[in-house]
């Protein structure tokens, strides 16, 4: 399935400083994900179980390291855990 996204950034309530991986771990987003949009571009995200990748959702970009907000239909993922897509 093909998806492709559009980015909203969203804001967190924390200083410059905390804005890490570990931010988005201690808030449950736990799994992580790549989209390929098909056109070159690449995303690499920590999403929460159960997320519904072909939804819109709220991500964290571990490259940015800030949340996003990610229209999944526009979006191809896969899983980076081993045995799980």
């Amino acid at each position: 399935m093909q998806h492709h996204v559009v980015l909203h950034y969203s804001t967190v309530s924390t200083t410059e400083d905390d804005m890490t991986d570990n931010v988005a771990v201690m808030q449950d987003y736990t799994i992580e994900v790549t989209g390929d949009n098909g056109q070159g571009q690449e995303l690499y995200l920590l999403v929460k179980p159960n997320t519904d990748l072909d939804s819109s959702f709220k991500a964290w970009d571990t490259d940015e390291q800030e949340f996003v907000q990610v229209n999944g239909w526009l979006w191809t993922f896969t899983s980076n855990a081993s045995g799980q897509d």
